[in-house]
């Protein structure tokens, strides 16, 4: 990830509008992080993120995502994983083992499942509840039988991020 880093202060007058227009006292905020976004916290346990102008669509998509992790369940708590830099040599020695087994003429996905690197699965859609569990079950058993090499098929359509 590619971070920009800014001092925080040229976010302080839309942290003002927007605390103006939500009643909350800026008076103490307390610069937590300046990066491609500030962190400030306000009074009352309130934690303020501010984007950068011109970051509209990233702002958006982290919003998005936001309420997703929300509405899914997920822990807030867990989202610093995101940009957590603590397990990358462990994510890229397992990436490189899976592509030193499958070979390097296919792209990604790679899957490292029990010991056997699969290309793939490439999906229009991400499955959910039962029907995630039934593909995870079936690539166990294609991981699992000796001599497995391939299975492809021509798409017929685009991918659905819904």
């Amino acid at each position: 990830m590619i971070t920009l880093t800014h001092s925080g202060e040229e976010t302080l007058p839309a942290l003002w509008e927007a605390c103006l227009h939500a009643s909350f006292d800026t008076t103490p905020a307390q610069l937590i992080r300046a990066l491609d976004n500030a962190i400030w916290r306000l009074p009352e346990g309130v934690v303020a993120r501010v984007h950068q102008p011109g970051t509209t669509l990233s702002a958006q998509k982290e919003i998005d995502g936001a309420y997703w992790l929300y509405g899914n369940g997920v822990p807030a708590s867990l989202t610093s994983a995101a940009t957590s830099t603590e397990f990358d040599r462990l994510i890229k020695d397992s990436h490189n083992q899976a592509f030193d087994e499958v070979g390097l003429d296919v792209g990604t996905p790679v899957l490292r499942i029990a010991g056997t690197a699969l290309f793939g699965p490439v999906l229009r859609q991400a499955p959910r509840g039962e029907a995630a569990g039934q593909l995870w079950d079936g690539l166990l058993h294609v991981a699992a039988t000796d001599g497995f090499y391939e299975i492809k098929r021509s798409r017929d359509s685009k991918p659905s991020f819904e």
